[in-house]
């Protein structure tokens, strides 16, 4: 009778221990970001970062992921305190390359290969530049880098010294300074190297020294490197962006592939066949607080751009050519969700590839195999791979800390302003909110007239609707 009675108590006592609770502000450290998923050139495992806070030295660290494809296998790969970013497949399927600030031959940021038979990471590059992110060639012998001139630091002072004055900051450019960067130097120009792994040499890509180039992109031949540059004579003046191509071999004349006035950007996506290049064309430079990016393709050899979404009135980002050829898979903004759609090279056909309040972040492909990375109103941003029209999930990293809270419910809402023109908004509700109920409403305003609230986990409005008030997103 008592172990029946123990047993009993026991179960109970577990039943209250796993009932959901309010969201609190202490929840905001235990929730784990998923980024950056990549499939591997075989298709049987995706690579994804976990960023958790740690708490004791305070500070949010990075570390790598690997699921299989079936979602059998969920292996950590990286353990190191200084944390890892950027996974990248090499092309022969042989590595698994990221970058990490770890302790090695050389300081900074570099990056590190790890061999996926089995063994230690080991760092590949020793630059002293700010490398801020690489992409594999098709061979898988050599890495396009983008390096950036460290900024020069004030003298230490050392013990008892009297304090040096600083440096002085010398203003010659238009745009000398910016959120997060301070001021900035009218020298320190992102530029791409090309890193030979064999010689463990890096080399400049083009000649030119004035300018940025961002987004590189190998031609799947391996002939061909194309990136996005703003080369206007008062550069920091325009966002007059645009798509260039060199030879991948070091010290080239790069070729300019479009004369669009306003922005002509990555991410950039090659044809199969290496004669296409997928790119984003923005809006007019009049339209520039408007702007609203469209899909275009431009061929690698020069010639007229093809605009292929310019009946589709709504924004797509993240293009990505099939793996025939024949169509390009990009991201669709469209009232509150952002979902994969398929655009055909032939008329520019758009079919729409899954339904769902869902707000879509990134995508990536490797042997037919689609992966994206979505958040939910009531899920963080979880890896789900993309099959026959639905998402199966793969990797959600925050799956225990879900078990135990309780969220908010997120309603889609509309209105007719003064004017007639329809207005559609999210109504986040408290947990326990009953319809009819009288709760706090607080109208969350965003600003920018070409971004929007979405379906997508948002920490503050559901801490908001724990606390029992109603919070309203308007676009």
């Amino acid at each position: 009778m008592r172990a029946t009675s123990l047993i009993a108590l026991l179960a109970a006592t577990a039943g209250m221990q796993a009932a959901p609770r309010m969201l609190n502000l202490d929840d905001l450290a235990r929730l784990s970001v998923v980024s950056d998923p990549r499939v591997s050139p075989d298709g049987k495992w995706v690579a994804y970062t976990v960023s958790t806070v740690d708490a004791k030295d305070d500070k949010r660290v990075s570390h790598l992921w690997m699921i299989s494809w079936d979602g059998s296998q969920n292996l950590q790969l990286t353990f190191d305190a200084e944390g890892e970013s950027a996974p990248r497949w090499s092309p022969d399927g042989r590595y698994l390359a990221f970058l990490s600030s770890r302790a090695g031959p050389a300081k900074g940021s570099q990056v590190w290969l790890m061999d996926r038979r089995g063994g230690e990471a080991r760092q590949v590059t020793a630059v002293k530049e700010e490398l801020s992110g690489f992409e594999w060639s098709p061979d898988s012998k050599r890495l396009a880098l983008l390096m950036t001139p460290k900024k020069d630091k004030d003298e230490e002072t050392k013990p008892g010294a009297r304090p040096k004055p600083p440096k002085p900051i010398i203003v010659d450019r238009y745009h000398f300074k910016e959120d997060r960067e301070g001021y900035l130097s009218g020298t320190e120009r992102t530029k791409i190297d090309l890193y030979d792994l064999a010689a463990q040499k890096a080399e400049p890509l083009t000649s030119q020294t004035s300018f940025d180039e961002r987004s590189p992109a190998w031609s799947p031949d391996g002939t061909k490197i194309a990136f996005v540059s703003n080369q206007d004579r008062d550069w920091d003046r325009t966002e007059n962006t645009d798509i260039f191509v060199t030879e991948a071999k070091p010290g080239g004349v790069a070729r300019k592939l479009t004369h669009f006035p306003g922005p002509d950007t990555g991410h950039l996506s090659w044809s199969p066949d290496s004669t296409r290049i997928a790119y984003l064309q923005g809006s007019a430079p009049e339209l520039t607080a408007y702007n609203q990016f469209k899909l275009a393709v431009v061929p690698a050899d020069g010639g007229e751009p093809q605009v292929l979404t310019a009946n589709l009135d709504r924004a797509v980002s993240a293009p990505l050519f099939s793996p025939d050829g024949r169509s390009i898979v990009c991201i669709e903004t469209n009232d509150r969700r952002e979902y994969p759609i398929r655009v055909s090279l032939s008329g520019g056909g758009v079919t729409k590839m899954i339904d769902g309040d869902v707000t879509v972040i990134a995508q990536n492909e490797a042997a037919g195999h689609y992966v994206v990375l979505a958040t939910q109103d009531d899920r963080p941003a979880t890896v789900f791979a993309l099959e026959d029209g639905a998402l199966r999930k793969l990797a959600d990293a925050n799956a225990p800390w879900l078990s135990e809270v309780t969220l908010g419910r997120t309603r889609d809402v509309s209105f007719h302003s003064k004017d007639g023109t329809e207005v559609h908004g999210l109504l986040t509700l408290p947990p326990d909110y009953r319809d009819g109920s009288k709760v706090p409403l607080l109208l969350r305003i965003h600003g920018g007239p070409d971004g929007e609230d979405s379906h997508a986990f948002q920490f503050e409005r559901q801490l908001f609707a724990a606390n029992g008030y109603a919070v309203l997103n308007v676009n």
